[in-house]
């Protein structure tokens, strides 16, 4: 069983109603969720990594453990300005991790040259023109990925860590790092030996349910996360989503992405529902993925505010 994601599902002869497809997925989510949310696998010992997972500050500055490597998905800001931009990159240089590395998120404007220029002029009080831009951000020991990839050295514990982040989300609204959600930007970008993926949003059907129940991730990073099989993939953006889940690339888990994303039906529940018997039977070990889902706020205004999250690896 594998996962095809189409963008046109009309030539299904029967199509549920919202209501009973949301019934159908909460079902699904229920029987998947056991198998999926399981205590992730942690390395111990002289080898074993702390890494620090935060994402939509949003301009707060919340505890952050220490850690060795220290993240951050996106969304440092609420208006993307440079000033904002500039206090979160200071707040985040001044904490004691070996390795910080951050990616932007679609409120992250100013790191988004396209979209300075297409929003300057409906928001010329934030983004004057000649004034500050990401060029003249200061950065200090921070590394900052856009599509783009960094390994890691570690000769203390004799590893590397290959990281690779993105800040592409689908479009809602008109903010940075956005594409078309029909559009595939995952294909063929993330490497295959990559051991940490950061993007700003989720993959569809994990960790990404917004306040009103709606699964917003991305069927086609989902799909990219297949091919690349992380061990860790951090991301935020839906803030509703915080938390962890650890899922396998088996036939249980494809089948439930497959009710979420493209909406089948009864039919694949049934395989669903043996899918998972067999994998209690069976206890095979397979490839697992640690999903973090880091938003540090809850709610669109951030009511209220969620720790960070620690991976050993």
């Amino acid at each position: 069983m594998r996962l095809d994601i189409r963008t046109d599902t009309s030539e299904r002869l029967v199509t549920p109603t919202q209501w009973s497809r949301r019934y159908l997925e909460l079902f699904a989510a229920w029987l998947h969720q056991p198998s999926s949310q399981r205590q992730h696998y942690t390395e111990r010992g002289g080898n074993a990594l702390k890494v620090v997972c935060i994402s939509d500050t949003h301009g707060t500055k919340p505890q952050v453990p220490y850690g060795d490597i220290l993240l951050h998905a996106g969304d440092m800001s609420r208006g993307g300005t440079f000033k904002e931009i500039q206090e979160q990159l200071d707040w985040l240089n001044a904490q004691p991790h070996l390795h910080k590395l951050v990616i932007g998120g679609n409120h992250d404007i100013i790191l988004d040259e396209v979209a300075v220029e297409r929003i300057i002029e409906t928001r010329s009080d934030s983004f004057p023109a000649g004034g500050k831009r990401r060029k003249d951000l200061q950065w200090g020991s921070i590394m900052y990925l856009e599509d783009s990839f960094v390994t890691l050295q570690f000769p203390q514990h004799k590893r590397s860590i290959k990281i690779f982040g993105s800040p592409m989300t689908p479009q809602y609204g008109n903010w940075a790092f956005q594409h078309l959600p029909i559009r595939d930007v995952w294909r063929d970008k993330i490497p295959h030996d990559t051991d940490i993926l950061v993007t700003h949003g989720p993959p569809k059907a994990h960790l990404d349910s917004s306040e009103l129940g709606i699964t917003a991730g991305c069927p086609h990073l989902l799909r990219a996360l297949h091919y690349a099989r992380p061990r860790i993939h951090v991301f935020g953006h839906i803030h509703a989503g915080h938390g962890l889940e650890t899922i396998r690339f088996d036939k249980a888990t494809v089948a439930y992405e497959r009710i979420v994303v493209l909406g089948e039906g009864l039919g694949m529940l049934l395989s669903l529902l043996w899918a998972s018997a067999m994998k209690l039977v069976c206890n095979d070990a397979g490839h697992e993925t640690v999903l973090v889902n880091a938003a540090a706020v809850k709610g669109n205004h951030g009511e209220e505010q969620m720790p960070a999250i620690i991976i050993t690896i």
